[in-house]
C-alpha cells in the first residue's frame, strides 16, 4: 500500500506543470526594433543607402537600355563576325550590371545586419533585466513565429522600447 502512494505521488508530481503561469513572457523583437529611436533612424539611413543605390542601377540600366536599342537598330546592316563581337560586349556588360545589383543587395543586407545586430545586442540586455527583476524564467522572441500564442499582458515589447529609448534614445535635457 505505502508502495502505491508513493507512485501516485510521485505521478502527481510529475503531471504538475513545470512552469508555473507568467513565468514565460514574449517579445515582438522586429516591432521593438522597428519603433525605437535607434531603429527609426536605422531605417532612414538604409533606405537613403538603397535609393542611392537603386539610382546607380537605374542610370546603368538606362545606358545598356540604350546600347540594346542601338545595337537592335545596326544589327541588319553589321557583318556576322562584327554582329557577333558587338553581341558579346552587350552581354558581358549586361553580366557586369546583374553582378553589380546582387553585390550591392548585400552591401544593403550587410549594413542592415549591422545596424540590427546592435540594436538587438541592446535590447537583449534589456529583457535579460525584465527577465530577473519580473521573475520570467523565459523570454520567447514573437518575431520569428515560434510563439502561437501569448496572452497580452505577458508581451514585453512596449516595455523594452520604453526602456530602450530610455537608454539609448536622444537624452532629453
Amino acid at each position: 500500500m505505502r508502495k502505491i502512494l508513493m507512485l501516485s505521488a510521485l505521478v502527481m508530481a510529475l503531471s504538475l506543470p513545470v512552469h508555473a503561469e507568467g513565468s514565460i513572457a514574449s517579445a515582438d523583437l522586429m516591432r521593438a526594433v522597428a519603433e525605437t529611436e535607434d531603429g527609426a533612424k536605422a531605417k532612414s539611413e538604409l533606405e537613403k543607402e538603397f535609393k542611392k543605390k537603386q539610382a546607380l542601377l537605374d542610370k546603368k540600366k538606362g545606358e545598356l537600355d540604350k546600347l540594346k536599342a542601338d545595337f537592335d537598330k545596326q544589327t541588319a546592316v553589321m557583318k556576322p563576325e562584327v554582329r557577333q563581337v558587338k553581341e558579346l560586349e552587350l552581354q558581358k556588360k549586361f553580366a557586369e550590371a546583374q553582378k553589380t545589383a546582387i553585390d550591392m543587395q548585400q552591401e544593403i543586407a550587410t549594413r542592415e545586419q549591422e545596424l540590427i545586430g546592435g540594436i538587438l545586442k541592446k535590447m537583449e540586455t534589456i529583457l535579460q533585466a525584465i527577465g530577473k527583476e519580473q521573475g520570467y524564467e523565459h523570454i520567447l522572441n514573437k518575431s520569428n513565429q515560434t510563439v502561437l500564442y501569448s496572452k497580452a499582458s505577458l508581451d514585453l515589447t512596449n516595455e523594452v522600447i520604453r526602456r530602450y529609448n530610455l537608454a539609448y534614445g536622444k537624452k532629453k535635457g
